[in-house]
């Protein structure tokens, strides 16, 4: 049996820095860690975190020259971009009946 993907939320705790053992959560998929005084992230997270595709930071001070900084950053970006590209394809998918209601909403030819 898979373990389980994981989620963290530390939202609104007034952190200023997350322990570099963040770095052992292999499966984690989801760090939430908004409205902290966060500047940084442990600097093995997203090399170690090869699962990790969710990064809330809003109402932080962690920028994205930061992130870009990080060794794994490029693969983590490529995670997230690729959730979210499967979200979009899923929803394309199942639009056959829209297309055809396109189609027929612009006036077929009498």
């Amino acid at each position: 049996m898979l373990p389980a993907p994981l989620s963290v939320d530390r939202s609104s705790n007034l952190l200023v820095e997350l322990p570099e053992t963040f770095g052992n959560l292999k499966d984690l998929k989801a760090l939430y860690a908004s409205n902290n005084g966060l500047r940084s992230l442990p600097s093995i997270l997203f090399k170690m975190c090869s699962q990790l595709s969710i990064l809330d930071l809003h109402g932080t001070e962690v920028t994205m020259d930061v992130l870009r900084q990080f060794e794994g950053w490029d693969d983590f970006d490529n995670r997230r971009r690729l959730k979210h590209q499967k979200q979009l394809d899923f929803r394309v998918s199942r639009s056959a009946e829209f297309d055809e209601g396109a189609d027929n909403s612009y006036g077929a030819a009498s």
